[in-house]
């Protein structure tokens, strides 16, 4: 019984085929759980081998792309089993028809991971590295976007001069839909496909991808449709695809993940999410975001279903940001606050407890805490005058979207 297996190469995945398939029949089949297959490559030209590699880590030998044919015979291994898939692209995100098939008869999936290669993923110093964005493109890029080109190229020299502070570098907000890598049918096929998900992640979706064609399935697959949580990263121009997700899952969708990693989509271009949450709004208990700018626009609805909320910024008072009428009037039981910025905060005394804008609140989450991390004492008085009960989550699974839900 294998919990989760990852493959990141041919050659080490058709190996673990050959030894499953030449088992004698008569021992059991083994099981897998969580499926990670990184590498994939069906569309496009080969990755270049450099991409493979981080300016930190010793040079590697290059590994051989998953094809479709290895990814199949993966997935074929454990139709019964398979609870989660995790798919990572180099190029386009396709997959043939076959390969759909196969994963439309998975069983028991419930939850789909999808996205494209980013060498970020590597094991290397974690701290911000702009010399990676937004993502090292395939050989066959020779038209890349112009101002992501410049944008690199300036980086690269101000490096050079020894200037490596890059905290005013923000990504560029408008990526040219033309040098989208998605195979829109296929995304649109691999949901209609897999009937019984209820997570879909999308946040490893590199930022060019973000095409404005319209992703609307016909109205009558949505009822089938039995997505409960969505992932989604605003970097460049998603809100099409988001705007188009959230008609498709209005009926079902209670959970919402929104990431802006450069923090600068949302100032900008936020009143586009107001249509998004007007479809949502009804039924989402569980609302994920990383900064008060997502609430701007929407700051005076009502989610009546509200549950759960976390977020990582937010500006002013932790009691001026809970006032908000969106987060007041909603049954919040669940607040999650990054146990770093809490300290950056610097709130010593509360004037009045600012729990007490939230009259349901049963647990204060402090995620991202180190295991000798302390909360301040006005946020212990705060929490215990409320009767709230405190959780500490650290950094491995502070971006566990189920776990939080479960709490």
């Amino acid at each position: 019984m294998y919990h989760t297996l990852a493959f990141e190469d041919a050659s080490r995945a058709a190996d673990f085929i050959a030894e499953i398939t030449a088992r004698p029949e008569h021992l059991p089949r083994p099981q897998c759980q969580s499926l990670q297959v990184f590498g994939i490559l069906t569309h496009g030209s080969r990755a270049d081998p450099r991409a493979q590699r981080h300016r930190f880590m010793l040079p590697t030998k290059p590994k051989r792309p998953i094809t479709s044919n290895i990814l199949k015979s993966l997935i074929d291994l454990f139709p019964d089993t398979i609870v989660e898939l995790s798919l990572h692209f180099w190029n386009v995100l396709s997959l043939p028809k076959k390969v759909l098939e196969t994963i439309g008869r998975l069983k028991n999936l419930r939850a789909l991971r999808l996205g494209h290669e980013l060498q970020e993923r590597a094991q290397a110093p974690r701290e911000r590295d702009p010399m990676l964005f937004p993502f090292y493109h395939d050989s066959d890029d020779e038209e890349f976007h112009e101002e992501i080109r410049q944008h690199n190229q300036r980086i690269a020299f101000e490096g050079m001069l020894g200037h490596d502070n890059f905290d005013n570098e923000r990504a560029p907000d408008d990526m040219n839909p033309v040098d989208s890598k998605i195979d829109h049918d296929c995304l649109k096929s691999l949901i209609k496909a897999t009937r019984k998900l209820t997570s879909l992640n999308l946040t490893d979706l590199n930022p060019v991808c973000l095409a404005t064609k319209p992703m609307k399935l016909e109205l009558a697959c949505h009822q089938f449709l039995a997505i409960t949580q969505l992932e989604i990263s605003l970097e460049g121009e998603s809100a099409f695809r988001l705007l188009d997700l959230s008609i498709i899952l209005k009926r079902t969708l209670k959970v919402l993940a929104l990431h802006d990693h450069w923090g600068g989509w949302v100032d900008t271009h936020g009143a586009k999410l107001v249509p998004v949450f007007e479809n949502l709004g009804e039924n989402l208990e569980g609302l994920f975001i990383t900064n008060k700018s997502f609430l701007s626009p929407i700051i005076k609805f009502k989610f009546p279903k509200l549950q759960v909320f976390k977020t990582v910024f937010w500006k002013g008072s932790i009691a001026e940001f809970l006032q908000n009428p969106i987060l007041s009037s909603s049954p919040i039981e669940v607040l999650a606050l990054q146990s770093e910025f809490i300290d950056t905060s610097k709130e010593q005394k509360f004037r009045v407890n600012p729990f007490a804008n939230l009259p349901l609140l049963r647990r204060l989450i402090l995620y991202e805490a180190n295991p000798t991390y302390v909360l301040p004492p006005a946020y212990l008085h705060a929490c215990k005058s409320q009767g709230a009960e405190l959780i500490y989550i650290g950094h491995l699974d502070s971006s566990n979207v189920s776990l939080f839900m479960s709490l």
